[in-house]
């Protein structure tokens, strides 16, 4: 759904609600409509001002997280970042809330200079989709932002390779019971052509690719309806196929013959659809063959090992490894907003799939003693640790899922929370405060939407 423009919010915020029931009914539905909907500092004072006019001592409860914001009577509001809502916008540079005016770090992929202090490495170039919903080229060593559903996020993935080796769905590749036609409209990389996939005789007709694992492994594809409702099919030879149909609606699951799949709306029509299997032959996709002759359009396929899609890694005549992403904040940088004694970690974030066997970290302060925030593999919930104890959040994490996560750790204690459930605590033997360096998402796989610091345990906020 599109976001509604700042006046449009302001009126929605300043119509008249009688009574606190009717206000905070509205609020609710509000986010459940524009999950997305950033509020501004403005937006976020006449918000406020309403809960103190109706003159409310309880939390503000934002469909579908709590907010942390707590109105405890005379005008004065109280904070928890460990209960914050991730679709809530914090303006750090000009809040109303005085402790959000002050963290001592804030990256914001909205704000590209407060990613300045970010050291990227990345050998080689990298893929992102920028605002209009296109796919751009991002130089070597250079922090990626990339814009899901119009939000902008830091992307970080771990090294891929593309083993198809010509993405232009021409050379190397087969036809069966079907013609393609390359067409001169704008695929989600503005540089490489589509093709007009048609099948023939009423059967299944496919374009096919040799591409041999023998591991989980995921095949993606842009796809746009060409003017009819069809049906895409892919598949992996001898290891499964997937059915999507393609209508005006958009995409949709018919049955899933693999591990699993994937459906992202890209823009202008276009859609990314993955599927997942334990090996694969050939890369296959297919039209319909129940309705008659269709076509469908198609264009930068992918095959990649492991049980998601990355981002796309174009190839011509090869195939293409993209280097995973390093970010660290090191040196000055690090010490001039970390303090030794306690701290506050805020973050929110998007995963593409937890349940890897390898760890992921969102937050690491350099060495396996020093785990800020980051999920051990095999499960989908996140931890902290500090090479002796360990602080396991309670509740889950969804990939493809806005999350957002909260630590605060002194010289003796940890605690933290997980999408605003009840904190959990733990004793603490001092290591995070002695981290030398912040890893932002070390061998993560998924996107950051915002990482917030403040040097104060979260009691003393």
């Amino acid at each position: 759904m599109p976001r509604l423009t700042q006046s449009e919010i302001h009126s929605d915020f300043s119509s008249a609600s009688e009574t606190w029931s009717e206000y905070r009914a509205q609020v609710i539905a509000f986010y459940d409509n524009y999950p997305h909907g950033e509020l501004n500092d403005h937006i976020t004072r006449e918000f406020n001002k309403k809960i103190r006019d109706l003159g409310q001592a309880e939390s503000l409860y934002i469909s579908p997280y709590n907010a942390g914001l707590r109105y405890i009577g005379d005008g004065v509001f109280t904070v928890d970042p460990l209960s914050f809502n991730p679709y809530f916008y914090i303006d750090a540079a000009s809040s109303m809330l005085g402790v959000l005016e002050s963290p001592s770090l804030d990256l914001n992929p909205a704000v590209s200079s407060t990613l300045d202090i970010i050291t990227a490495t990345r050998a080689g170039t990298a893929t992102y989709t920028d605002a209009s919903g296109n796919i751009q080229t991002a130089s070597p060593n250079t922090v990626r932002v990339d814009h899901v559903d119009g939000v902008p996020m830091i992307l970080v993935e771990p090294a891929a390779t593309n083993l198809v080796e010509n993405t232009d769905f021409v050379s190397g590749w087969g036809l069966i019971n079907a013609t393609r036609e390359v067409i001169n409209i704008p695929s989600p990389l503005p540089s490489q052509n589509a093709i007009r996939l048609t099948n023939q005789n009423n059967i299944y007709g496919r374009v096919q690719d040799y591409v041999a694992s023998s591991s989980d492994t995921t095949i993606s594809v842009y796809v746009k309806r060409d003017g009819v409702d069809t049906r895409l099919r892919i598949s992996s030879q001898n290891y499964g196929s997937s059915n999507f149909n393609v209508d005006e609606s958009g995409v949709s699951i018919e049955s899933n013959g693999g591990l699993g799949y994937d459906i992202q709306e890209h823009g202008d029509g276009w859609w990314r659809v993955s599927a997942s299997f334990s090996g694969v032959g050939y890369a296959q996709f297919s039209s319909d063959n129940e309705l008659g002759t269709r076509s469908v359009l198609l264009a930068l396929p992918q095959v990649e090992t492991g049980t998601v899609a990355t981002s796309y890694i174009p190839t011509s005549g090869s195939a293409v490894t993209r280097a995973a992403d390093n970010l660290d904040i090191a040196g000055s940088d690090f010490t001039n907003f970390y303090n030794t004694s306690e701290g506050t970690f805020y973050v929110e974030f998007t995963p593409k799939d937890l349940t890897d066997t390898e760890t992921q970290y969102l937050l690491r302060g350099g060495g396996s003693n020093r785990r800020i925030i980051y999920s051990n593999g095999n499960v989908n919930n996140l931890r902290s640790y500090d090479g002796t104890n360990i602080l396991i959040f309670s509740n889950a994490v969804e990939s493809n899922s806005l999350h957002r996560v909260a630590v605060s750790f002194d010289s003796t204690t940890m605690k933290g929370s997980l999408d605003g459930a009840t904190e959990v605590t733990s004793t603490h033997n001092g290591n995070l405060l002695t981290s030398t360096m912040l890893e932002v998402g070390a061998n993560y796989n998924g996107h950051i939407k915002r990482v917030i610091y403040w040097p104060h345990h979260s009691d003393n906020i």
